[in-house]
């Protein structure tokens, strides 16, 4: 079972990055992909128990690794559609697309010039390669089907008054096997849909590895007394440039693991336990192409079809001359900042940086604009692979008298290689009294449930902090709901696996200091964003949360600007054992306190629909009086594992002015957290020169708080 965890952050020098793990039974890969000046980590984390065998792990030599690979798992057997023929075909055809297939794909073809009662063979062989085959045969119009030896047969369903359609459904019991299509009344075409199983031969699962194990690597690593990963783990300790870990060793690692008796077989779907990780260290990937600027508020998306997909977007500060950006006016540049895009089809290895388009329709082309950014950013996928970013388009005329505001959509359909606009959500002409702000956006993905609007798009945002949630099926028109009624600000939305569009957000109650005084307040909708319900306790956590007044600086810790927003997210995977539970993460302090620099990370879970919530969990373990901040959270919705990110400053005692990047998950539905992980060898003290219009700080006197923005992000699948 393979797991992926990505990591979008602040880091040294308000740095974009991202963390991949890659975890298998036998073994976690973690890689940090740090932008600009900031330190990279790639770990590598495996359980914390012995040596799978009990033995040392062995030592290969590079030609021994050689050999090792000379042996690796044959590749899936592939199959060509000259495996498929119709036996009486002088007129029909039964095409396909596809010149090739591997086992468990299935494969659709097409028939045509189908004449009434004309009766067809489909002789379908794979040369006895596979276990077996199965058909799912649909007529057009009311065309009955059947199947022949050597397939069992079964009586085809009758067509129904709703679509008119038959299906049968045949197995075969071997690798060959013949279909016989009979075209009756006004059949005018022919669906089927094959599929072919993989050999019975050997009955070593491999799990996400889609491999076929001949019966001399069987017995090769029946016999061989080490894992294949302890093997490659020590050579790579001599080759620090061999990063990744090959996917044929991961599939010989859990096929090694399966033979010596050492993991089970799986009996069902339900995810496997997790164990403890453990870091190493690795190297530095670049993925501003080496443009250096502030970057900040940083936002990731995986796609849900291409877990090697990956979209980012960050806040960046001051012009970036290599970057390609467009001033309301079309000219390239921004005087203050720009919003930068990253896109990666390789798992973050490598990443493309493109700088977010200007909407030449929003009115934030104020007149005599001398000063435009974005900010913001959002990021989200649809269903068909699509790639979107949501963010603000600001811009200021040089007398500062007149300022414009905007949040906009654009859509990527290459994996952010390219993004093109594609709508206006809100758009203001003066900001000086009502901001549009600190938007979020979540895509359904799920189809055919009770409250799917398949492919509709939700963005919640602050107006005026006044909270608000717009959506669209389309991305250019818009429908907007007043979800709160002030002093509002932080949304996040999320989606369940049957289409119900979760929210949360911050209500304030501090005007200035920090102490206790927000409340967390919660809605879902189940139609599709038209109405809200709140739970019949709302808010769900009253005056417990950390406020931080109009400056959003903690006690002691002036330099750094924070506000403290909800994150919330759902886990869609119906084989966890946690399906349908809705987590919310955000800051507070402990218990009885009420000010101070001792900030932590809570989560709070609800496991019926959010009628009642779980008492607050704490995330960090650092027992000290720094400061976490920051929280995001994903949900592996492969196995339900609840992944959470934040800034730390544990190991910074002066003045907790220094951060660092860590994570931690919890294997058991939030209840307890594992030990937290730094994923940066260093951190960095945030200082930059943009200046705000709230208070001075008093170690930089000039200037505001350091823009660390208002998040980072994290996401698994």
């Amino acid at each position: 079972m393979n797991k992926n965890l990505r990591l979008a952050f602040t880091s040294a020098n308000s740095v974009l990055g991202t963390i991949r793990k890659t975890i298998t039974r036998g073994q976690l890969v973690a890689l940090f992909v740090l932008l600009a000046m900031a330190a990279m980590v790639f770990v590598s984390m495996r359980p914390s128990s012995a040596n799978s065998s009990g033995a040392k792990s062995g030592h290969v030599s590079g030609s021994s690794l050689s050999n090792l690979e000379a042996s690796l798992f044959e590749p899936n057997h592939k199959f060509s559609k000259g495996n498929f023929r119709i036996a009486n075909a002088d007129g029909p055809t039964l095409t396909t697309d596809k010149e090739s297939y591997f086992p468990g794909e299935i494969i659709t073809f097409t028939g045509t010039n189908w004449a009434t009662g004309e009766v067809v063979t489909i002789v379908i062989s794979d040369g006895g390669e596979s276990e077996g085959i199965t058909f799912q045969a649909t007529a057009d119009d009311s065309g009955s089907f059947s199947a022949t030896s050597p397939m069992p047969t079964s009586s085809p369903a009758q067509p129904s008054a709703a679509n008119s359609k038959a299906q049968n459904m045949a197995s075969a019991t071997s690798g060959n096997g013949i279909f016989t299509a009979t075209a009756t009344g006004a059949a005018s075409g022919l669906t089927a849909e094959v599929q072919f199983t993989q050999r019975a031969s050997v009955n070593v699962p491999t799990p996400g590895c889609g491999a076929v194990l001949p019966a001399d690597v069987v017995d090769h690593l029946r016999g061989k007394p080490t894992d294949p990963f302890d093997d490659y783990e020590a050579w790579r300790q001599e080759h620090p440039n061999m990063i990744e870990f090959p996917m044929p060793l991961q599939c010989q690692s859990e096929a090694w693991r399966v033979l010596h008796g050492l993991m089970a077989e799986p009996a069902s779907q339900a995810p496997e336990p997790l164990a403890p990780l453990a870091p190493s260290a690795g190297t530095d990937i670049d993925m501003a192409g080496g443009v250096q600027a502030y970057q900040g508020e940083v936002n990731i998306a995986v796609d849900p079809n291409n877990p090697m997909h990956l979209v980012a977007g960050a806040n960046s500060f001051y012009r970036d001359p290599g970057a390609p950006c467009l001033s309301p006016t079309g000219g390239s540049g921004s005087t203050f900042g720009t919003q930068a895009l990253y896109g990666s089809t390789d798992g973050g290895q490598t990443w493309t940086y493109k700088c977010a388009p200007w909407n030449p329709t929003v009115t934030g082309g104020v007149t005599g604009a001398a000063a435009w950014f974005g900010s913001d950013p959002a990021m989200a996928w649809d269903a068909a692979g699509n790639a979107y970013a949501v963010y603000m388009l600001i811009s200021q005329n040089s007398a500062g008298t007149s300022s414009g505001a905007s949040i906009v959509i654009s859509k990527s359909t290459d994996s952010g290689t390219t993004w093109s606009n594609l709508g206006v959500i809100v758009n203001r002409i003066t900001v000086n009294t009502s901001l549009d702000d600190k938007e979020m956006v979540a895509i359904d993905t799920t189809s055919g449930q009770a409250h799917s609007h398949p492919g509709r798009i939700y963005v919640i945002w602050d107006e005026g902090n006044v909270e608000r949630v717009a959506y669209s099926d389309n991305g250019t028109t818009w429908t907007t709901v007043v979800m709160g009624s002030g002093t509002e600000i932080g949304g996040n939305v999320s989606i369940a696996a049957d289409g119900t569009v979760w929210t949360a957000w911050n209500h304030y109650s501090q005007t200035g200091g920090v102490g206790k005084g927000d409340s967390l307040y919660v809605k879902k909708s189940t139609d599709g964003g038209v109405t809200w319900t709140a739970p019949a306790t709302n808010p769900i956590v009253q005056h417990n949360l950390a406020s931080f007044g109009s400056n959003n600086k903690p006690a002691a810790q002036d330099s750094r600007g924070i506000n403290a927003f909800p994150i919330i997210d759902v886990d869609r995977n119906s084989a966890s054992a946690n399906f349908g539970k809705v987590y919310i993460a955000y800051n507070d302090f402990p218990p009885s306190t009420g000010s101070g620099n001792n900030l932590n990370v809570y989560l709070i879970n609800s496991a019926n629909g959010g009628a009642t919530w779980s008492s607050q969990v704490l995330v960090n373990d650092d027992g000290s009086t720094s400061t976490q901040f920051f929280p995001w959270m994903s949900v592996d919705q492969s196995d339900g594992t609840v992944n959470m990110s934040w800034i730390d400053t544990r190991n910074f005692t002066v003045n907790n002015r220094q951060t660092q990047m860590y994570t931690a998950r919890s294997i058991n539905g939030g209840t307890s957290f594992e030990a937290n992980i730094s994923v940066e060898d260093n951190g960095g003290n945030f200082r930059n020169n943009v200046n705000y219009s709230d208070d001075n700080t008093t170690d930089n006197s000039a200037r505001n708080g350091n823009q660390y923005g208002d998040y980072e992000g994290i996401v698994a699948t």
